[in-house]
């Protein structure tokens, strides 16, 4: 249920009450933060919760105390605004090192114990607002810089099982630019021991620096050289949305080869350094075919009957979803078999 709820308070204190199986809400306060007052006396229990507004309301640490059975939550305030507004709180970041106000209610673990998936619009509300680990097992951190990205690994990396990252590129000169390309890199230094999942979108702007095709292959990803088979020993799928731009670059053939191609020598890495890896694949995030359903289709890359890994001859359709349900569902009987 969706409720765009600026002037509509009475009809709230009506209808509400009346919801008692309400699960899932998108809750969107516009400029009014006194409105999560009204939420905090409901008698439904939600799993799913998903809530937006201009500014960070005063009762929101109240309401997620009222739910203690949301298993899913979706973070959309925009406090870049320092307009202040009533009944909400200025969520301030200052000095040179950037020390955020603690969101209350998002400063406690135990106000969730059943949350297990959060999704961040970290342009809108920064990462480090958050300073609770809860014991989440799929984040989606939108539009993350890499100080977003680090605070929340640290916080929630030894639970996490999956990763969606939609990310954007900052500045940066082509050398640097070169090395962050690959999705491996955002997790350079991160220990992540349940990680089975990670898909990263290259969904925004992102500067249009030529790569250089001459590097070898060890220059291709420093995250490669030892870090990443220490710090992610379960992932098990990766999945890259790429920009067309970079799509094109990752697949000119080199030394007029017919089969080296960048993305190939990024492959064979791959697979070397992440013995658990059954499939990278890569799609052109642009590309119009997809299925009935919407699914893309792309490159799936997989070892060979020989333990080898070669260039698909054919592109296939990425279910990424399915891999996701797949991988998750694999963890929990892992964990449930450990404990039993």
């Amino acid at each position: 249920m969706h409720y765009p709820t600026a002037g509509i308070k009475g009809l709230i204190k009506q209808a509400f009450p009346l919801l008692i199986n309400l699960r899932s809400l998108e809750f969107d306060s516009s400029y009014e933060c006194d409105i999560y007052k009204l939420l905090v006396s409901m008698p439904f229990r939600l799993r799913t919760f998903s809530a937006a507004g201009w500014g960070y309301p005063i009762a929101f640490k109240d309401v997620l105390a009222s739910q203690p059975t949301i298993e899913s939550l979706t973070l959309s305030f925009d406090i870049t605004d320092a307009l202040p507004l009533p009944d909400c709180i200025v969520l301030a970041s200052s000095g040179s090192k950037q020390e955020y106000t603690a969101a209350p209610g998002l400063d406690r673990a135990e106000l969730l114990p059943r949350m297990r998936k959060l999704i961040v619009d970290a342009d809108r509300f920064p990462v480090a607002h958050i300073n609770a680990p809860f014991a989440i097992t799929h984040l989606y951190l939108d539009r993350a810089n890499r100080n977003d990205l680090a605070h929340a690994l640290h916080l929630f990396g030894s639970t996490l099982v999956a990763l969606d990252l939609p990310r954007r590129h900052e500045a940066q000169p082509p050398e640097s630019r070169f090395t962050t390309l690959w999705p491996t890199n955002m997790l350079s230094g991160a220990r992540l021991p349940r990680l089975r999942y990670f898909k990263v979108f290259d969904a925004y702007p992102q500067v249009n620096d030529t790569i250089d095709p001459t590097f070898e292959p060890p220059d291709l990803d420093p995250a490669l050289t030892g870090t990443l088979r220490a710090g992610c020993p379960e992932l098990r799928t990766l999945v890259w949305a790429v920009e067309p731009e970079d799509m094109d670059q990752l697949t000119t053939r080199l030394d007029d080869s017919p089969t080296d191609m960048l993305v190939m020598r990024y492959t064979q890495m791959l697979f070397k350094a992440l013995p658990r890896l059954a499939r990278f694949a890569n799609y052109d995030m642009t590309d119009p075919s997809e299925t009935p359903e919407g699914l893309p289709y792309g490159h799936i890359f997989v070892k060979n009957g020989e333990g080898k890994v070669e260039e698909p001859a054919q592109k296939s359709v990425i279910d990424a979803d399915k891999w996701l349900s797949e991988e998750l569902a694999a963890d929990a009987s892992a964990e449930t078999a450990s404990s039993t």
